[in-house]
C-alpha cells in the first residue's frame, strides 16, 4: 500500500490506465480474510451483513498492524468491474491503496447503522437479512480494558467510579445511558464516507429489465470501460427521472465523467418459504450516480487506441444509418456504402501520446461526425 507520506499526493494514484478513478470508504472492519490471497476485509456502513463492502488488497500487501473487526478505518482505493463467475452479473469491486483512520466527518451516523435491517422510507430488505456480529470499538468498549482505566485514574487521584462500560461519545453528546450513538444521529450516510470518481468510455448503455422483462424507464445502467477487455468494465446506474433523459442523449464510444457512491444490490432469487427462514439472495456492487458529465482533459489524460476505434465504428455506424433514412425508395444501396467506405481515416492517438489536448480534441471530433 502507498505510505502516509505519498499519501499526500492524491494526483500521483489517482488514475488509472490514464483515466479518472478514485474511491473513498469510511467504516467499520467487519470479516477479515487474512488466510485469502489476496488479503481482503469486509467494511461495514451499515449493520446488515448483504450489505458489507469487500474490500481486497492488492498482491503482497498486509494491513497494518492494529486493523481488527471493529475498528473504525477510512480506505482510499480504485474501483473496478468484473463478471462474477457464480452468479453471471456484472459487479464492481474495490482495491484497497491506503488504509487509516478516518475522521469523525467522515463516519456514518447510528440511524443509518441501525436502519438498514429493519428497512426505511418504505423499503424493506428481504427476509432474513443477518445482523452483523462484529461491535464497533469507539461505541462499546472492552469491559476489562475500561475497568483498567478507572484503575489508574482513582490511583491518580481522581474521584471515579466505574459504573459499568464507558462510552465517551454518549457521555459527550448527553445521551449516557441510551442506546449506543455511533459519532452523530444522522439517517443517511456522511457523503465523505461513501465517494466514488471516475471517468471513462462509454462501452453499452441500455435501461435496466425488471423481473417480468419489462423495461424500467428509471434505471439506466451504463458499462465504463477504463481498459482492458469490455468484461472488465464498470457498471453505472442512474435512477430517476434523469435516466430517461440520459438515455436519449447518451453514446456508445463517448468519454464521460461521474461523481457517485459505492452502492450494493441485493436482488432475490428464491423467497423463503416460512416465516423462519432466509431468503436466497445474490448480491452485486456497482456505481450510483446521479448524472452524466462530459469527461475533460483533468479526468481523461491518455486516449487509448482502443477508445479512438470505438468512436470510428460508432461515427460510421451513425453516417450508415443516415444515409439509408435518406435513400429514395428501391434505390441500390451501392453508393451509400461505398460513401461509409471512403470515410477519410481520422489520426490514430497512440495511448502514450503528450499531446493530450489533441488527443481529446480529435475523440470530440470523431463524436460529432
Amino acid at each position: 500500500m502507498i505510505s502516509e507520506e505519498f499519501a499526500g499526493n492524491k494526483r500521483a494514484y489517482a488514475y488509472v490506465g490514464g483515466m479518472l478513478n478514485q474511491v473513498w470508504l469510511a467504516g467499520i472492519v467487519g470479516k477479515v480474510y487474512a488466510r485469502e490471497k489476496p488479503i481482503s476485509f469486509d467494511l461495514m456502513q451499515v449493520e446488515n451483513e448483504n450489505l458489507a463492502i469487500r474490500v481486497y488488497l492488492k498482491k503482497g500487501d498486509y494491513l497494518p498492524a492494529d486493523v481488527r473487526p471493529g475498528m473504525p478505518v477510512k480506505v482510499d482505493g480504485h474501483i473496478y468491474g468484473r463478471v462474477n463467475a457464480d452468479t453471471k452479473e456484472r459487479e464492481a469491486f474495490l482495491q484497497a491503496l491506503r488504509v487509516s483512520r478516518p475522521t469523525l466527518l467522515d463516519m456514518p451516523g447510528e440511524l443509518a447503522w441501525k436502519a438498514s435491517v429493519d428497512g426505511i422510507n418504505g423499503r424493506s430488505w428481504p427476509q432474513g437479512a443477518k445482523v452483523t456480529d462484529v461491535k464497533p470499538e469507539l461505541s462499546d468498549p472492552n469491559l476489562d480494558d475500561a475497568k483498567e482505566e478507572m484503575a489508574i485514574n482513582a490511583s491518580e487521584g481522581a474521584e471515579t467510579q466505574f459504573t459499568g462500560p464507558v462510552n465517551l461519545f454518549q457521555i459527550a453528546s448527553g445521551n449516557e445511558g441510551d442506546d449506543v450513538r455511533l459519532f452523530r444521529d444522522r439517517l443517511k450516510l456522511r457523503k465523505a464516507a461513501n465517494v466514488v470518481r471516475v471517468a471513462g468510455i462509454v462501452q453499452a448503455f441500455f435501461m435496466a429489465l425488471d423481473s417480468n422483462g419489462k423495461r424500467e424507464d428509471d434505471t439506466l445502467m451504463i458499462l465504463l470501460r477504463q481498459s482492458g477487455g469490455e468484461d472488465s468494465c464498470i457498471p453505472v446506474r442512474v435512477y430517476g427521472k434523469a435516466a430517461r433523459d440520459f438515455y436519449k442523449s447518451i453514446k456508445r464510444g463517448v468519454p464521460v465523467y461521474f461523481i457517485g457512491r459505492y452502492e450494493t444490490k441485493v436482488k432475490v432469487i428464491k423467497s423463503a418459504e416460512t416465516a423462519g427462514e432466509a431468503d436466497e439472495i445474490i448480491t452485486y456492487p456497482y456505481v450510483r450516480a446521479n448524472s452524466i458529465r462530459t469527461a475533460t482533459q483533468y479526468e481523461i489524460q491518455k486516449v487509448p487506441e482502443w477508445a479512438v476505434d470505438l468512436a470510428r465504428q460508432m461515427s460510421a455506424a451513425r453516417f450508415q444509418n443516415e444515409a439509408s433514412s435518406t435513400r429514395p425508395e428501391n434505390s441500390p444501396s451501392k453508393e451509400a456504402d461505398a460513401k461509409v467506405t471512403a470515410m477519410p481515416r481520422r489520426r490514430v492517438v497512440p495511448a502514450g501520446s503528450s499531446d493530450i489536448a489533441s488527443d481529446v480534441a480529435a475523440l470530440s471530433e470523431m463524436e460529432k461526425s
